[in-house]
């Protein structure tokens, strides 16, 4: 069943045609502006409709994106995300446009280098299912920068390594925690022993370590002989909570929570030499205040909301969507001017996603 213009449109009507026709008995709901658009939609000549897949509570809905403009998206990672959105505007045979992805990264990283490494493991997976795993470069489909994720995610995951929080809240049967926590422990773990090489080199040169790095590269040098060859090898988009339960030996958590502590400080002291940011957007940062892991919380937000802003920025004259965690785009549409013009933004967990659900049923409740 399909409507256009309000209209539904019944066997026999005089626009049907071959794409066409089929729509009119089947169950889905469909929604057109024009017949113009219904057949461009047909002819897999447009990337802005569409029904979203499943599995998921939402399976079935019409979903209507701007037909030119930056679509940006705001999404729970672990309920509709840009994958099952790109599976609905392309699933017509649309061709699919760019777009940028919170879990991918803009960072150019070291041919080789541990970090490199890890990231590709970790989202091979998902490189194949978006349909980039052919592509040399990906940072124009990257959302945001590795850097303070990492430290963004070594504020929440420090107080399970010391014991202050119960280290069964990171089980998968628990919930989404545990699998981000194990991810960027990893990628942090990798960070670490990139930086060690450095601290190497710089020594052999004779020249000066920034302090921050110095004592990062200290902690791997204690802590090797504990953590490579068993957190560097945990398996993809798993738990950590389910990978210590039991831990494998006495000194895992303290191993842990001592590297992630000096690779939140290392990467703290990196907000200098962002480049992508605005001087008066370093100097934000710099001087916010650090003293607590609520600070720390913070300031490691801020700083990803502000590339987010840059990614979106950069991104509007060039591509189809933008996806990204519901929070961030909490921050975009805070301020006007954040969100850039050309572009339109949308909860796929909250309003917008309603609204569509809300449209798609009361079409199904009047349908004939």
């Amino acid at each position: 069943m399909f409507w256009v213009a309000g209209q539904q449109i019944d066997p026999g009507d005089v626009n049907l045609n071959g794409a066409t026709t089929p729509w009119v008995t089947d169950a889905d709901v469909r929604s057109f502006h024009t017949w113009v658009e219904a057949n461009a939609h047909a002819a897999g000549a447009s990337d802005h409709l569409g029904i979203l897949p499943g599995p998921t509570h939402w399976q079935g809905t019409w979903l209507r994106f701007h037909d030119t403009e930056l679509n940006i998206l705001g999404e729970s990672h672990n309920l509709i995300d840009l994958l099952q959105v790109k599976g609905a505007v392309e699933a017509n045979g649309a061709a699919p446009g760019l777009f940028t992805y919170e879990p991918f990264a803009t960072d150019i990283l070291a041919a080789g280098s541990a970090l490199e490494t890890a990231y590709d493991a970790e989202n091979l997976a998902e490189h194949h299912a978006y349909g980039i795993h052919g592509v040399a470069d990906k940072r124009p489909y990257g959302g945001e920068s590795l850097y303070p994720k990492i430290g963004f995610m070594m504020v929440p995951t420090i107080p399970y390594l010391m014991g202050t929080q119960p280290l069964a809240d990171l089980r998968q049967a628990q919930g989404y925690l545990g699998q981000p926590v194990q991810r960027y422990m990893k990628l942090a773990w990798a960070l670490a022993k990139d930086v060690e090489q450095e601290v190497q080199a710089l020594n052999l040169a004779g020249n000066a370590v920034p302090p921050a790095k110095a004592a990062l590269a200290q902690q791997v040098a204690n802590h090797t002989g504990t953590l490579d060859g068993w957190l560097d090898v945990l398996p993809v988009n798993g738990w950590l909570g389910d990978a210590l339960d039991p831990p494998p030996n006495g000194n895992v958590l303290p191993a842990m929570a001592t590297v992630a502590g000096a690779v939140l400080q290392a990467i703290i002291a990196r907000i200098p030499a962002d480049n992508v940011l605005s001087p008066g957007e370093r100097n934000t940062l710099t001087g916010m205040p650090k003293g607590n892991p609520w600070q720390l919380y913070a300031l490691l937000l801020r700083w990803r909301d502000m590339h987010f802003t840059h990614v979106v920025g950069n991104a509007v004259a060039t591509h189809r969507y933008s996806g990204m965690g519901s929070e961030h785009l909490n921050y975009l549409r805070a301020v006007p001017g954040r969100l850039p013009a050309h572009s339109r933004s949308f909860y796929m967990n909250g309003d917008e996603l309603y609204d569509f659900a809300t449209e798609t049923v009361r079409l199904q409740i009047i349908a004939h």
